[in-house]
């Protein structure tokens, strides 16, 4: 039966090993449920353009609607 100390060694080697095969963007990528900076930035931005396509449809008919 190994020691505890052993086990604990040959465990981290281990996993420096495999984090030595990853290179560090596929380690990013294989975190679940973490978002990448881009595709936060893309959804980000398609917010604020359908919040803009929104204002503009309900603001567009006062625009040339007579106030009188």
């Amino acid at each position: 039966m190994q020691s505890e100390a052993v086990a604990r060694r040959d465990w981290f080697v281990g996993a420096q090993r495999g984090l030595a095969r990853q290179r560090p963007e596929e380690a990013r990528r294989a975190r679940p449920g973490v978002p990448r900076a881009g595709t936060v930035a893309i959804l980000g931005l398609a917010a604020v353009a359908a919040a803009g396509l929104t204002a503009a449809v309900v603001l567009a008919p006062s625009l040339y609607t007579p106030f009188f």
